[in-house]
């Protein structure tokens, strides 16, 4: 679909959603969300199996009470063993315990209907650890709910920040997790967008009229309607817009979540959703030049998404910077700006505030996204976050080391490809207070015991699959 080529439904006051989106959620979107909740049900009714490697590979394999048993017994029998009487260390205590490797890496695997395995390895032996994307076998996904997960957790010493003279402990955590596809997925990806934003465009004109815009999507989206109000209060979903100068109109969307009803859902979904207040997001034009794509404000368990439209094409916000468009070689680079406030809820810390990111987003057409941080400033409360790590070193940590990637591979001539992500963060764990270092394990415990976070990610796509079959006039998969 051409950039300006016309689209059914979106012309005159009366906005047709299902006539807009048809076409574009057309075969094989209906099977392949089918196959993607398939594999997230598979993960969901594993989570059994999930828990207690999940729970290893972060916070090691001994309890504890055993890793101080452990230790005092490690430091005894090198004392002995310095005083010449080593022998004496196993006749009194016995041989020495195994313990396991301070190293893990966690591989999960799912093929095409089959059950979910998962392993975990400890080493020892850093050399093995890797710090970059790992290869995924050709030929292993071949589809949507074929999925792969392997990930890797070291231990490593770097020098501490201003009050911390001696090495701080951190954690060096890096997750490779890849899913079949077909090898149109991109372009079609890039079309559905394209409808999306003239969907928003006509709501940007003068024809445009948020309640109408409002009730097309219900109607069009009744299934995956129908799954978002178990955490959405839908009365309150809006869409809104303004006019910024005489050419410019801002379109906003508004999500209210009801944490408390949708604790009945999806109890672990609504703890990690009220974990962040605020959080603010703000995507812009790369290079220096003052021009802002969208805006994302997530406070008090309200979102509000923004973007931004000049004579009926996606632009950016700045009069004058034009319209939103790819660059030489079908490449964009963005500057997002990430600005969040962690509240641990039964803490008697009132809020943890996280150094401001900013990254650089590159983003390829053919398929590709890279975030890389180029900037982590101090936190807006310097002392409240000092009290609970040491921020500076964190701050250097992502500068250096932070990466996420995102890229849909075709593999051979046919069908098949792979998505694939990749994420790593280094994080100075010895330095995070001891109540926040509690709370956090108690928290991610609960989250891999329920795992419904998935089963969430599961009922939406299920849902999206019904209504993208009834919008298409295809059969639901």
């Amino acid at each position: 679909m051409a950039v300006d080529e016309e689209l059914p439904g979106t012309h005159g006051p009366n906005l047709d959603v299902r006539a807009a989106l048809g076409p574009c959620m057309r075969d094989p979107t209906a099977e392949n969300c089918a196959r993607f909740a398939n594999a997230c049900e598979a993960l969901y009714h594993a989570r059994e199996k999930l828990f207690t490697k999940l729970g290893h590979f972060l916070f090691g394999a001994e309890t504890d009470l055993d890793r101080w048993s452990n230790d005092v017994g490690a430091v005894v029998r090198r004392n002995l063993t310095s005083a010449g009487i080593g022998d004496w260390a196993t006749t009194l205590f016995g041989a020495a315990p195994e313990r396991p490797g301070q190293h893990a890496r966690l591989q999960l695997q799912r093929a095409a209907g089959q059950s979910v395995n998962v392993e975990i390895k400890h080493f020892d032996d850093l050399a093995i650890g890797t710090s970059g994307p790992e290869e995924v076998p050709r030929g292993l996904l071949q589809s949507y709910d074929a999925l792969r997960i392997s990930a890797q957790h070291l231990t490593v010493d770097v020098a501490g920040g201003e009050g911390y003279p001696d090495p701080v402990s951190c954690s060096d955590l890096t997750a490779t997790c890849a899913v079949g596809s077909h090898t149109e997925a991109v372009e079609q990806l890039i079309e559905q967008v394209y409808c999306v934003s003239k969907v928003l465009a006509w709501l940007a004109s003068d024809d445009g009229h948020p309640t109408q815009l409002k009730v097309g999507c219900m109607d069009a989206f009744q299934q995956t309607t129908t799954v978002a109000r178990r955490l959405v209060e839908m009365p309150g979903v809006e869409f809104s817009k303004r006019r910024l100068d005489p050419g410019t109109v801002e379109v906003c969307f508004t999500l209210p979540f009801n944490l408390e009803e949708g604790a009945e859902h999806y109890a672990r979904t609504s703890e990690l959703l009220g974990l962040f207040n605020p959080l603010e997001f703000t995507l812009r034009r790369a290079g220096g030049a003052d021009a802002t794509l969208c805006t994302l404000l997530f406070e008090e368990s309200v979102a509000r998404f923004c973007l931004f439209f000049r004579e009926g094409r996606l632009a950016w916000r700045e009069p004058g910077a034009g319209a939103v468009e790819w660059g030489d070689g079908g490449r964009l680079a963005l500057e997002a700006t990430l600005d969040v406030t962690v509240v641990p809820l039964g803490l008697s810390l009132a809020a943890i505030p996280l150094p401001r990111m900013k990254m650089l987003c590159e983003l390829e057409r053919r398929g590709k996204l890279t975030v890389t941080c180029v900037e982590a400033g101090e936190p807006t409360y310097k002392l409240a976050a000092a009290a609970v790590l040491d921020n500076d070193l964190f701050r250097k940590l992502l500068l250096d080391s932070f990466r996420l990637e995102l890229e849909h591979t075709p593999e051979e001539a046919g069908q098949r490809a792979v998505i694939r992500f990749f994420g790593r963060l280094v994080f100075p764990t010895s330095t995070v207070a001891a109540l926040v270092a509690q709370w956090f394990q108690a928290f991610a415990l609960r989250q891999f015991c329920e795992l419904d976070i998935v089963q969430a990610l599961a009922d939406v796509f299920a849902a999206l699959s019904q209504d993208a079959a009834a919008l298409s006039g295809a059969a639901p998969a």
